[in-house]
């Protein structure tokens, strides 16, 4: 994501081993950056999503579920499966 931004990156963690969202943002606050986002990776609505707004982040992402592309990739991952399950099934038999 740093590569991509041009722009230092702190991966964080909202469960886990840290640090966690809260802690990365102070941190980039103490050294004198004042407006940081939180790109968060989450693929619904609910206790983390809601949790990570209420961060010191000037801007948060929203769940990545209500984007049509990971809606999209989940159908593309399972018809390729299918796909190969059914050539599977006819080498088999």
């Amino acid at each position: 994501m740093s590569a991509h931004l041009h722009a230092p990156v702190t991966p964080s963690f909202a469960s886990g081993p840290g640090p966690t969202p809260a802690e990365a943002i102070a941190a980039w606050h103490r050294a004198g950056h004042p407006h940081i986002s939180l790109a968060t990776h989450l693929l619904a609505p609910g206790h983390f999503a809601h949790t990570l707004t209420q961060t010191a982040a000037h801007w948060t992402s929203a769940p990545l579920g209500t984007h049509p592309s990971v809606a999209e990739l989940v159908l593309r991952r399972y018809d390729e499966v299918a796909t190969r399950r059914a050539r599977e099934a006819v080498r088999a038999h």
